[in-house]
């Protein structure tokens, strides 16, 4: 609470920058996460508290470092936005050291997922965020002529501009899908953790939810550009244009849906073979005993 209220000024300019600069509303599930997992998992990663400052003063050297910097504004003239970064980076590390050292090394291993997932929480750095904007308007774009010609509808690319019978429209850096995609990748990271034990089916969900991101970009683009030609003008700037990213979001998540749900039924039935192989051996040698 007292690391939240240190950086309460600094969350609120960071949140206001970061939907200012079209990413960055994602940054409000990473402490629901976080805390819900550790909520979850509360009896497992606290059966053996033990208080550890000496543990954990390394990491509280380092947070006020980080916030020792974060109020030198000269130092960030360049990118104001980075002080704002460093401050949140040196909250974070103090929230780590103040777990551990309350809870202990032990503690902190059984919650370092969630304690790790905190991190998610700092902005990505501009010139990163851009890169990966243009990454996803040319990929969204490319994928976007492609469907079109597969739809059968007469379609041309220049660049991020695509144009059909009827409209031109352009993949602009709104309409990368940035933080539907990121959001999605975060949820999937949270369930594929909280579902399954196996290291190589989480990986599995996590993969796939990479290009099902781009793709469900894809759909939205190329369905608002439908809607608007061939239904009404104003799907092209109305508030499924510009407020739907949580419906194609939502449809991103029905369609890993039935992979989850494969690799679940898979470990379940791993599980339920393991524990029947546990429960026979003792009767078979109590067998053998007796012969």
């Amino acid at each position: 609470m007292a690391s939240l209220g240190l950086a309460w000024t600094s969350l609120a300019g960071m949140l206001d920058a970061s939907f200012v600069n079209g990413y960055g509303s994602y940054i409000l599930l990473i402490p629901l996460f976080s805390g819900y997992l550790i909520w979850s998992h509360r009896s497992e990663i606290f059966r053996e508290p033990e208080s550890d400052p000496k543990a954990a003063l390394a990491i509280l050297v380092a947070a006020v470092i980080a916030l020792g910097m974060s109020t030198r504004d000269f130092s960030f003239k360049a990118n104001p936005l980075l002080s704002t970064e460093v401050r949140i980076l040196g909250v974070i590390l103090l929230v780590n050291a103040g777990f551990i050292g309350c809870y202990g090394k032990k503690t902190f291993r059984r919650a370092l997922f969630p304690m790790l997932l905190l991190f998610a929480a700092i902005p990505m750095p501009p010139l990163f965020a851009d890169g990966l904007i243009v990454a996803l308007q040319k990929s969204s774009a490319s994928l976007s002529y492609l469907l079109f010609s597969f739809l059968g509808i007469p379609a041309l690319r220049d660049g991020v501009v695509l144009t059909i019978p009827g409209a031109t429209i352009e993949v602009a850096k709104e309409c990368s899908g940035i933080n539907s995609s990121v959001a999605l990748l975060l949820t999937v990271l949270f369930v594929a953790y909280e579902s399954f034990k196996s290291g190589w089916r989480r990986t599995i969900l996590v993969l796939l939810a990479i290009p099902l991101s781009i793709a469900k970009n894809v759909i939205r683009i190329v369905t608002l550009t439908l809607l608007g030609v061939y239904v009404d003008r104003s799907f092209l700037t109305g508030n499924l244009h510009h407020r739907g990213g949580i419906v194609f979001y939502l449809i991103g998540i029905a369609a890993l849906y039935p992979v989850y749900r494969m690799l679940r039924s898979s470990e379940q039935r791993k599980l339920r073979g393991m524990e029947s192989a546990q429960c026979i051996h003792p009767i078979s040698a109590s067998a053998s005993n007796a012969g």
